[in-house]
C-alpha cells in the first residue's frame, strides 16, 4: 500500500479524517499546537500543519471510495487511476515530528539547501534539508507533491550530513 495526499474543501482536514477512519482507510493528518489568543483567555488548539491536505495509505481499490468522502475536493496526481504516492519516508518522518512534541511550523517556501540527519535528541534519525531562517537553523521536511514542508528548529552540532 502507498501513501497518497488529498485536498479538502477548507476548514474539512479533521472530519475528512474521521471520515476517513470511518471506512477503514489508514489516514494521517499532522498537526502543530497553535496558542490561539481571545479577549479573556489563551488556549493551545492543534491545528493541521498543512491546511486543506490529509495523507492517506490505501490500494488501488480504496481510492475510488476516499474521493467519495464527503468533504475530499480531490485525490492528488494525474487522475484518480494514476494518483501520485508520497514518499513513506517523508510520511514517517512527518510522524516522528508529530510525536517528538518539539516546536514545528510550516515552511511555505524551499530554499535549497544540503541533506541532513539528526544525531541526537528527540529527533534522532530524521532526516531533511538544512535551512537558515533569521539566523536559525532549521530541518524542513518537504512534501514535494503538496509544495510545502514542515520545518523544526536544531541545534547544528546535533545534525551531520545525510
Amino acid at each position: 500500500m502507498d501513501w497518497h495526499a488529498l485536498y479538502t474543501r477548507s476548514r474539512h482536514e479533521k472530519r475528512v479524517e474521521q471520515r476517513l477512519r470511518r471506512i477503514g482507510v489508514d489516514p494521517f493528518l499532522p498537526l502543530a499546537p497553535v496558542v490561539s489568543r481571545w479577549t479573556d483567555r489563551r488556549k493551545l488548539i492543534y491545528r493541521p500543519l498543512f491546511p486543506s491536505y490529509v495523507f492517506f495509505e490505501s490500494g488501488e481499490q480504496g481510492l475510488f471510495d476516499v474521493a467519495r468522502v464527503d468533504g475530499v475536493i480531490r485525490v492528488l496526481g494525474r487522475s484518480l487511476v494514476k494518483p501520485t504516492i508520497v514518499e513513506d519516508r517523508v510520511i514517517r518522518s512527518l510522524k516522528q515530528l508529530a510525536a517528538s512534541g518539539v516546536r514545528v511550523e510550516r515552511c511555505a517556501t524551499f530554499k535549497k539547501g544540503d541533506r541532513a540527519r539528526v544525531v541526537r535528541g528527540p529527533l534522532k534519525g530524521l532526516e531533511g534539508t538544512l535551512i537558515t531562517i533569521r539566523r536559525r537553523v532549521r530541518l524542513v521536511i518537504w512534501v514535494k507533491l503538496i509544495g510545502s514542508g514542515a520545518a523544526v528548529e536544531v541545534a547544528s552540532d546535533d545534525v551531520e550530513p545525510a
